[in-house]
């Protein structure tokens, strides 16, 4: 009888589909699905595991109890996460849309305060504040955890509140839970940086970017840091990681095109890696 699935280096071959394996013991098996036509958010992720507990009791072992907060009522929140997470409301060409991924909702919660916060672009500064969305959507607790500059406290907080009638509450076990947030804004006084390149955007996708790496999610990696590479390409941290997705991926002539662009900008570490595995 033909076997339905084979191994190929990281990744295992079922009935013709490609799927990259994160982690493969005696007792764990994780594999997820390659495929760059589909976008990110319905990617499947496959998670096994050889274990006497069930696996909701496994699962929230794993994923859910280390986000469990204590709130000043004796009240269960959970810290802001990618398995429990609100929704966020915006109006976007006259219609109301409700994001319901959790990358979307970071990503515009964020850039919606920092919008509306007004900050002088040139002036070096550090910004952390927190708040929660209760039960019922509703804005609590928002407060500067860490400012560099007071005279700007109340623009931020302004900020945030105005975030207020566009959340959703979180749900877990089919009940609404409260959710905390932490959010940290950064401001850089470089004389020569471009005011339209965003530093913090910049930075959150590039954190972003290696986390799927080190997750060895590679598909997902690769996009925000092509996204982190259009924004600006100095950094050659994003374009090295990014050859090395491509590689893993075995799509090998995108590697070798990120090699060969390194190479010509002196690193001799691409110089090495493009020899070595483009020139065979």
């Amino acid at each position: 009888m033909q076997a339905l699935y084979a191994f190929s280096g990281s990744f295992i071959i079922v009935e013709g589909n490609s799927y990259s394996i994160e982690k493969l013991t005696e007792n764990e098996f994780i594999f997820q699905e390659v495929s760059p036509s589909k976008p990110d958010n319905e990617l499947i992720r496959y998670h096994y595991v050889s274990t006497p507990e069930s696996s909701g009791n496994y699962f929230y072992r794993q994923f859910i109890k280390p986000f469990i907060r204590i709130t000043a009522k004796g009240d269960t929140a959970y810290a802001f996460n990618e398995y429990i997470y609100p929704k966020f409301k915006y109006e976007s060409n006259g219609y109301s849309v409700e994001l319901d991924h959790f990358d979307d909702v970071y990503e515009t919660s964020y850039n919606y305060i920092e919008k509306n916060f007004v900050y002088p672009p040139q002036k070096k500064s550090n910004f952390a504040v927190s708040f929660s969305v209760n039960k019922s959507g509703e804005l609590k607790n928002v407060a500067i955890k860490e400012s560099s500059d007071s005279s700007y406290n109340e623009a931020l907080l302004r900020a945030v509140y105005k975030t207020e009638r566009h959340w959703l509450p979180a749900v877990y076990a089919n009940k609404k839970v409260e959710t905390i947030f932490n959010y940290v804004f950064k401001y850089d006084n470089s004389e020569d940086a471009n005011v339209d390149f965003d530093m913090e955007v910049y930075l959150n996708k590039k954190s972003r970017a290696n986390h799927f790496f080190e997750k060895k999610e590679y598909v997902k990696a690769i996009k925000l840091y092509t996204e982190c590479i259009l924004m600006q390409d100095e950094d050659i941290e994003p374009l090295f990681k990014r050859a090395e997705s491509y590689f893993a991926l075995k799509i090998n002539k995108n590697a070798c095109l990120d090699w060969s662009y390194l190479a010509k900008k002196g690193q001799k570490k691409a110089e090495k890696l493009f020899m070595d595995n483009c020139m065979k």
